[in-house]
This record gives C-alpha cells, structure tokens and sequence, in this order.
C-alpha cells in the first residue's frame, strides 16, 4: 500500500486518501463481525436471554460507525463505535466477574435471584425447569480435621464435579458456605430430573473410588420442578429446595 496506494495513501501534507481497492479492508473488517454474530446466534440456546441481546448490541456502535465513516468521509466515527464496544466489553467482563465466585468458578449468590427470578417470567405450564439443592456432608468435619484448605479443595471438586455432570446452558451456583444449587432449565419432567440426580451422584462415587482426597466426598440433594400454577417466588422455591434437602440429609 505505501508504494502502490491500492488500499489507501498519504500525501505529503500527511491527508489521508482511501486508495482503489479500500473496499478490501470493508470486507475484511465485516467479516469479523459476521463471524462473531453468527458464533453468537448458533449458540443462543447457551445463552441466557439478556447475555444473548447483550452480546449482539456489543456490535451496535461498531456497525454504526462503519456506516457513517462510508457516507461522511473523513470522519473517524468508525474508531468511536468500536471504542464504544470496548468499553460495553470491559464493563460486561467486570459485572461477569462480580458474578462468578472466586473459589469455584461457577456463579454466585448475587447472580442466582436474577437469574431466577427472570427464567419465572419465561416460563408457562408448557414448558419449565428444574431446581437441585444441595450440600456437601460433613463438610465441617473436613474442615475441622484436615484444614480449611483442604476445604476449599473439596469445594472447587464438587463445582467441578457438577459441571461436568450437567449440560452446558444449566446454571450452577455457590449458594454460600457448602451449598450449592443448580438450575435446570427446559426440564420439566420429574423422572428426568431424578436421573439428573442420579448421575449427579454416579459421578461422586466414581470420583470417590479414584482415592484422591482422604475422604469420600458426598451430597445431599434436595429437587423438584418449578410449577408456575403454584406462584412461588424465586425465594419461596429456593426455601422449598432447601427443605428437601434437610429431608433428604435427615
């Protein structure tokens, strides 16, 4: 381009042209965003409703821009919609961090109502989800005869554990202390959540069996389905869980 001046030149004033062939750099650059809201939209069924929109509008400014910067030449809009973006991006990364507990990796407990509370307005007496509750037992125990570091340990197992376990787009959280809860979602079949639960369980005793922790780590669950006819508030399903486990640790 510096000596031939197909895709832009600069003069000796230091001006800016746009050469013959600029429409190269155009293609280029929309194809970048073509791949990533094409990525995005294969992947919805992942994605929460919010995050899914979130996402697209991260290409919003950008597109924008592009197209101003094509009808008024010389006006750098393009760099402002992309700064934009950046910075939706940063502020997207921060909210996803104060989100994710920082011992397991998996949400936390300021995520869990919001999420909740949203996937009860999605749902109907057609279609809606399921909740697991549970603890780690004798999780004081541990602490109290091998250490809390050894603790922590057992904590990042058991999410590590339960991610693999479950599917992509289920939500896992850190209720608090050795609580955890899973939320389901688009399964609405008590039999389906009870082998869930099952294989839930299949894979703690199978990591159990491989003798790398000097105890057996196990769980306490408490589940059910979410029946909309019933009007529970994100809290009141939540209790309901946690009853269910008690009854299940009892």
């Amino acid at each position: 381009t510096p000596i031939n001046g197909w895709l832009f030149r600069v003069d000796a004033l230091n001006v800016y042209y746009r050469g013959k062939h600029f429409y190269l750099i155009a293609m280029i650059l929309i194809s970048y965003l073509s791949y990533a809201i094409v990525t995005i939209l294969l992947n919805r069924k992942r994605l929460s409703r919010k995050t899914f929109y979130t996402l697209l509008l991260f290409h919003l400014p950008t597109i924008i821009g592009g197209i101003l910067q094509g009808f008024f030449y010389g006006v750098p809009s393009l760099w402002a919609g992309t700064s934009v973006t950046l910075l939706f991006t940063y502020l997207n990364i921060q909210t996803t961090r104060l989100g994710a507990d920082y011992l397991t990796g998996v949400s936390n407990r300021r995520d869990i109502d919001s999420f909740l509370s949203g996937l009860i307005k999605e749902s109907s007496r057609e279609s809606s989800f399921s909740g697991i509750f549970m603890d780690i037992d004798g999780f004081k125990d541990i602490n109290d005869r091998y250490g809390h570091i050894m603790g922590d340990e057992a904590l990042r197992i058991t999410a590590d554990i339960l991610k693999r376990s479950m599917r992509k787009d289920d939500f896992i959280a850190r209720f608090g202390g050795d609580e955890f809860i899973i939320i389901a979602r688009k399964l609405d079949d008590y039999e389906l959540l009870e082998k869930a639960v099952d294989r839930i369980n299949e894979s703690f005793t199978e990591f159990n069996l491989l003798g790398k922790l000097p105890f057996a780590l196990t769980l306490s669950m408490g589940y059910a389905v979410y029946d909309k006819s019933q009007g529970e508030s994100s809290d009141q399903f939540i209790r309901r869980l946690d009853e269910l486990m008690y009854k299940n640790k009892r």
